[in-house]
């Protein structure tokens, strides 16, 4: 059975299997890109926005929340910042 939470705007207590509840007003969502903007310490999120957002439609909202989901996982930030190279 799966756990749920409510959390802030970062976490690095999130466990696997664990679900993530977010209020998705657009303040909320830009927090949480921001927050993840500041996890990875550089311009990389909106690089990776630009890139998702172009590359097939996605929304801005859905390719916010998308990243931040994937960079919860300390793996994916080690990854995302590796692949920066190749987008260039």
């Amino acid at each position: 059975m799966r756990s749920s939470r409510q959390l802030g705007v970062w976490t690095d207590s999130v466990q696997e299997g664990e679900t993530v509840q977010v209020d998705i007003a657009s303040e909320n969502v830009d927090d949480l890109f921001e927050g993840t903007g500041r996890k990875l310490n550089s311009e990389l999120h909106k690089e990776w926005l630009k890139k998702r957002v172009n590359s097939d439609k996605t929304t801005p909202e859905t390719a916010k929340l998308e990243l931040f989901a994937l960079c919860i996982d300390p793996t994916i930030i080690q990854r995302l910042s590796n692949e920066r190279t190749n987008w260039s």
